[in-house]
């Protein structure tokens, strides 16, 4: 068993994210089962911290790991806790920009440990590209 700790988040796009139990068996979503089985080459047995819409964070000890096309992970809720928020809480503002950039923009800030982000639109913002639902 690896010593590395790893960190997912789970994203619910419907927003009804069921509330998480220790003890629960759970299958991962397609995109994170390819990253865990292809990219980090995770095993049965080894553990990972799952971070739910919710704010809880989860320990997963994965108990079936498939990969290739298809890939698919399955694991058992070890533990259950309410994730910490940083200190000192970091806020970003910043212009909006190309997609591709703002978003690597984000990408690092989160790394880095900032827990608010807030664009702002001025007379040299880039906004073509985005519209109304991009916005909010």
């Amino acid at each position: 068993m690896r010593n590395t700790a790893h960190h997912f988040f789970l994203y619910d796009a419907s927003g009804s994210t069921t509330k998480l139990a220790a003890g629960e068996k759970i299958t991962l979503n397609p995109e994170l089962s390819s990253r865990i089985a292809t990219i980090l080459r995770l095993s049965a047995g080894e553990t990972c911290t799952l971070f739910a819409n919710t704010g809880e964070t989860a320990t997963l000890e994965l108990t079936s790991v498939l990969s290739g096309k298809g890939a698919k992970v399955q694991g058992t809720i070890v533990n259950i806790s309410n994730a910490t928020p940083l200190q000192p809480e970091i806020t970003l503002i910043c212009g909006i920009t190309k997609q591709a950039t703002f978003e690597e923009i984000c990408y690092t800030a989160t790394q880095l440990g900032v827990s608010q982000i807030f664009p702002i639109t001025t007379q040299k913002s880039y906004t073509k590209a985005y519209n109304a639902k991009d916005m909010n």
